[in-house]
């Protein structure tokens, strides 16, 4: 087995602050080539990124993936909570996510972001939270941050929120044995079925659509043009891109 492994998440995926063979997906590369000589882990972590956000840019990264994956690691709520955005929120967003990629016939591991010990309550629940979207989803479930990372001087950058290459070190061999695991369970290419193309499903949905209206118009996104064409938006694009965009626009009058 050759695993393809797309690690979509945040900073904590991208490797803030760290030369990019010090990221996690680099780092977890490196430590399963010694299982698996030709792993590739794809790093589609963006610093920054809420659960919100990442599910409005997930439709790009699938589709312009060159390989398909063979194990999803979605690593995504700690921005979510440094915002205080509300734990409701955060859960369908990450319901949202993790139905899109078993749309796609994508297996997922999925990262959990336990909440700091001095949220008491609230950060039980935030641990609960991916414990129930794993089994809702019927996708693995995993702790992504060993204990004793966040705020440690040795570990962390100097924000003691970032961890330097060492301490991305010591997440990535944590959470190996995870990744392992989830991909012992996913079968040869040979004897599993593999996905629809993603593209091929969202051109043809979206004929469907401009079939019925002969144009859209964005609007609520303020740019006010026509969609033109299909490939205009269906180039590498998937149903779930077709539901954020097409999902957004009305037939044009008049045109």
């Amino acid at each position: 087995m050759t695993p393809f492994i797309l690690a979509f998440g945040d900073s904590l995926t991208e490797g803030y602050g760290l030369a990019p063979d010090q990221s996690f997906a680099s780092q977890l590369e490196r430590l399963l080539r010694g299982r698996y000589p030709q792993a590739v882990v794809f790093n589609a972590g963006l610093s920054g990124d809420t659960t919100a956000s990442a599910l409005a840019r997930l439709p790009r990264v699938l589709t312009t993936l060159k390989a398909h994956p063979d194990l999803v690691i979605v690593e995504l709520g700690a921005n979510d909570l440094l915002r205080a955005i509300p734990l409701e929120r955060t859960r369908a967003n990450l319901d949202a996510i993790l139905s899109e990629l078993k749309r796609c016939r994508l297996p997922v591991l999925l990262a959990q972001m336990d909440g700091p010990r001095f949220l008491g309550g609230f950060g039980e629940r935030c641990s609960a939270m991916y414990r129930e979207l794993a089994v809702r989803h019927s996708t693995a479930v995993a702790p992504f941050l060993p204990p004793n990372v966040l705020g440690n001087p040795a570990l962390t950058l100097r924000d003691r929120v970032h961890p330097n290459a060492l301490g991305t070190a010591w997440i990535a061999q944590a959470f190996l044995p995870a990744v392992e695991t989830a991909l012992e369970k996913v079968s040869p290419p040979g004897q599993r079925e593999r996905p629809h193309s993603v593209l091929r499903v969202a051109r043809a949905k979206l004929a469907r659509d401009i079939h019925r209206h002969q144009s859209y118009e964005w609007w609520g996104v303020g740019t006010g043009r026509s969609i033109a064409t299909i490939d205009r938006i269906a180039r590498g694009a998937s149903e779930f891109r077709t539901r954020i965009y097409v999902g957004i626009a009305r037939p044009s009058v008049g045109t």
